[in-house]
Formats: C-alpha cells, sequence, structure tokens
C-alpha cells in the first residue's frame, strides 16, 4: 500500500537522490532495529504530541510499496500513539544490512542533548518572548518543577553564570545557588559541593539555617531598639526607680520572647541539617583557596 500522502522533493546530496515525502504513520512498517526495544518515554510522546514529528525519519519502499522505517522508529510509533496522521520522511534505496546496521547504530551514537545553561537560555528566551511558565511547560512538554526552575536561574545573574561556567551543576542546584544571590561566599561552598558530588544539600539547608539565624538575631535587635527608643531615659528626666525597674523589665521580656522565638527555630531543625554542620565550613575553606 502507498502510504505517500504528498510528494515534497526528490534531492541531491553528493551521494545519492532521495525523495521527501509526507507519509500516513500507521500505515508504515517499522523495519528491524539495532535498538531491540523502542522505549517511549512520556515526554517525548509529549513533545510528538504538541510538536508533531519535526525531524524527518527514513526509509524505503519495499515491494507492496509500504514505506518502511529504518531510521525514526521511536518518531513513528510516538505519531501513531498521539493520532498523528502525517510526518516527513526521506525516502532512500533499500540499503544492505550492514550499511543499515553500521548507520542505525551510528544515529543514536552521535547524539548530543542540550545541557544545563543551554535550557536555562531557552526557557529565559521563551519568557522574554511573553509565555507564562504554564504555557512554557505545556509548549514544550517539559515537566513544570523544571520550567520553574530554569526561570528561577534565569533571574539570577549570579547562577546563570554559574550554570554557564560549571558543567557539572545540575538545574536544581543552579536554582539553589539562585537562593544566595547576594551571598557569594556561599554559592562559591555549594558549587565547591556540587563538584565534590557530595554534601550539596546539607550545605544548603545549613547555609539557609544560617541565614534564617541571621535575619532573626537582626529582629530581635531592631525590637529591642525600638523598645528603648520609645522609653528613653534622659538626665533632664529621671524615671523614678519603680519606672527603672518596670522598664527593665519589660525590655527582658521582649528578649526573653524573642530568645525563645530562636530557641525554638534552632531546635526544630532535623538532624540531617545538624549533621551537616561541618561541611559548609569545609567548603567554605576550599572556596576560598
Amino acid at each position: 500500500m502507498d502510504t505517500a500522502t504528498t510528494t515534497a522533493a526528490v534531492i541531491e546530496d553528493g551521494t545519492g537522490t532521495f525523495q521527501v515525502e509526507h507519509i500516513d504513520p500507521a500505515q508504515a512498517v517499522v523495519g528491524i532495529n539495532v535498538r531491540a526495544e523502542a522505549r517511549l518515554s512520556p515526554g517525548f510522546v509529549a513533545s510528538i504530541r504538541e510538536r508533531g514529528v519535526l525531524v524527518p525519519v527514513v526509509g524505503h519502499r519495499d515491494e507492496q510499496g509500504r514505506f518502511v522505517v529504518l531510521y525514526g522508529q521511536r518518531r513513528i510509533l510516538a505519531a501513531v500513539e498521539t493520532g498523528r496522521t502525517s510526518v516527513p520522511a526521506y525516502v532512500i534505496d533499500c540499503p544492505e544490512d550492514v550499511d543499515r546496521i553500521i548507520d542505525q547504530m551510528a544515529e543514536n551514537d552521535h547524539r548530543e542533548g542540550i545541557n544545563t545553561a543551554d535550557r536555562i537560555g531557552g526557557m529565559k528566551q521563551l519568557a522574554a518572548f511573553g509565555l507564562t511558565a504554564a504555557q512554557i511547560k505545556r509548549r514544550t512538554a517539559r515537566p513544570r518543577d523544571e520550567v520553574d526552575a530554569a526561570l528561577t536561574v534565569a533571574r539570577s545573574e549570579l547562577a546563570e553564570k554559574a550554570a554557564q561556567r560549571w558543567d557539572f551543576l545540575t538545574l536544581d542546584q543552579a536554582a539553589t545557588l539562585a537562593e544566595f544571590d547576594n551571598d557569594p561566599e556561599a554559592a562559591k561552598a555549594l558549587t565547591v559541593a556540587a563538584r565534590e558530588g557530595h554534601g550539596f544539600e546539607h550545605a544548603a539547608q545549613q547555609l539557609r539555617d544560617t541565614r534564617d539565624d541571621d535575619a532573626a538575631r537582626a529582629a530581635v535587635a531592631e525590637k529591642l531598639t525600638e523598645t528603648a527608643a520609645s522609653r528613653p531615659i534622659t538626665a533632664a528626666s529621671p524615671i523614678p526607680l519603680r519606672g527603672r525597674l518596670a522598664l527593665t523589665l519589660v525590655m527582658m521580656e521582649d528578649a526573653a520572647e524573642a530568645i525563645r522565638a530562636l530557641s525554638s527555630t534552632r531546635y526544630s531543625r532535623t538532624s540531617a541539617s545538624r549533621s551537616s554542620a561541618r561541611t559548609v565550613p569545609r567548603a567554605l575553606s576550599v572556596a576560598r583557596k
């Protein structure tokens, strides 16, 4: 059965001629392939559903005129699964089996996926064109948490430059660096942990805990300063002893309340974050070398 719906062109590429057609994937025959199992990931299927088959499949016509797929079986099967009725295809002469096997292995061996920095850059460009995170998720068929992480990194100059420079950083690790956009020393410590391949999450949690403690202490200091400022004691208007004692008690109560809040925060840490207390100092010492 002839599965071509449109013959687009006959092309000469220096090695021979081939036709460019649009075929019905449901009528195509998946030929013998070195890939024993065509593994269709949910993300791949979602991409075909949303964008269609972008790279033409390659095959030949058999004696019955059927299109036999040589390269691109996953694309054909995903197109069938998603209800696509037409995919682009290159129609070539039937190769010898040895050539087919070599080419099928080469087609899969020499592929390079995009890296973390490339993905961040792509998401950043889509956002610049006005797409929301939800629209990017739908149109790229990528997980929402991945989209959110990439856009978080894109908003941080420090994290984006780190992802471009250090290819060992994962997208999640780069997003964590963005949390410390104003703390280069913390970012260096986290980068060291990521490079060493262990202790990154513990180091990040320890740095968050330290940051939260510092913020809580600053809030205590501000509150005590406000309390003192609202009850000034001057030589021109001395406060009686009883009044001074009352003021002292009020300030002590404020301090005690703040200390209790700090203690509650400190001792509610998980045992995992407490055990990581040694990670950050060590990473900081390495980062400063």
